[in-house]
C-alpha cells in the first residue's frame, strides 16, 4: 500500500469526524491544532515521500520529540493569548468542567507532552535505532495511556469531589459570615 494510500485512509475518518462534531465556531486553539497536526503530517509525508532509502536519516529521531514540544507549546501559549484551552477541545465533549480544572489539565498534559519530549531525545541519544523504535512504540505510548487513563478514572474524579467539597464550605462560610453581619 502506498503511502497516498494510508494518508488517505487515515484523513477520511479525520474529515468526516470533523463534519460531524457539535458545530461551534473553532477557536484560537482549535486552528493551532489543525495547523501544527497539518504541518506536522506534511512534514513526515515529506520525509516519508523523499527520503533515502537505507539508514535512517537524524532526523527520524527528532519527530516525535518535535511533535511533543510542538503540542507542548501550543497548550502553553494559546491560554496565555486568550485562545481558550486546548485540552478542552480534545476533552471537552466529555466533561464538564470548570475553567480552572480546564486549566490545570491542560497544564498537566503540556507537562506530559515536554517529559515525552525530552525522554524520547535521551533514549535517541543512549540507544541503537531498534531499541529507540522499540521504546517509542512500546514505552512512550504505554505511558501516554497510563495518564489519560489516570486523568480519567483518578484524577478528575477526585477534582470533582474537591470542588464539590469546596462550593459546599464556602456555601458555609457565607452563612456564617452573613449572620456576622
Amino acid at each position: 500500500m502506498s503511502l497516498a494510500m494510508v494518508t488517505a485512509l487515515w484523513a477520511a475518518p479525520l474529515f468526516f469526524a470533523w463534519h460531524w462534531r457539535p458545530q461551534q465556531a473553532p477557536g484560537l486553539g482549535a486552528w493551532s491544532l489543525l495547523i501544527a497536526f497539518g504541518a506536522l503530517g506534511a512534514w513526515a509525508l515529506w520525509f516519508g515521500l523523499y527520503a533515502h532509502y537505507g539508514e535512517p536519516a537524524g532526523i527520524v529521531f527528532w519527530k516525535p520529540t518535535i511533535l511533543y514540544w510542538t503540542l507542548a507549546a501550543i497548550m502553553t501559549v494559546v491560554p496565555l493569548l486568550g485562545g481558550g484551552y486546548p485540552v478542552k477541545i480534545i476533552l471537552g465533549a466529555y466533561f464538564s468542567l470548570t475553567n480552572r480544572e480546564w486549566r490545570w489539565i491542560n497544564l498537566g498534559l503540556a507537562t506530559v507532552y515536554a517529559v515525552l519530549g525530552g525522554i524520547n531525545l535521551l533514549v535517541a541519544a543512549h540507544a541503537s535505532y531498534q531499541d529507540w523504535t522499540g521504546f517509542k512504540y512500546s514505552c512512550m505510548m504505554s505511558l501516554l495511556l497510563i495518564v489519560l487513563f489516570r486523568l480519567n478514572f483518578v484524577w478528575l474524579p477526585i477534582l470533582a469531589d474537591v470542588a464539590i467539597h469546596l462550593y459546599r464550605r464556602a456555601g458555609a462560610a457565607w452563612r456564617y459570615l452573613s449572620t456576622l453581619f
